[in-house]
């Protein structure tokens, strides 16, 4: 059991980093350092990236991650 969730777990993060190099070769292109990548791309880029990935994990907390009915305070 212990190694069929390590394998698991291996493949998941491996799959994790792959998505993240992904997403990465969308925004920026070919482009080594996503940072050089950051202060080359037109200002409404430098906007809609942060604003694109709060948004995922709004909705991630919102439906994957919330109890029905469950609400803070």
């Amino acid at each position: 059991m212990g190694l069929l969730v390590g394998v698991l777990s291996g493949l998941a993060a491996v799959f994790y980093r792959w998505l993240i190099g992904f997403v990465q070769e969308g925004f920026f292109g070919g482009v080594e350092n996503p940072f050089t990548a950051v202060v080359l791309a037109p200002g409404w880029r430098r906007i809609l990236m942060p604003a694109l990935g709060g948004l995922l994990v709004g909705l991630a907390a919102k439906f994957l991650l919330m109890k029905e009915g469950a609400s803070h305070g």
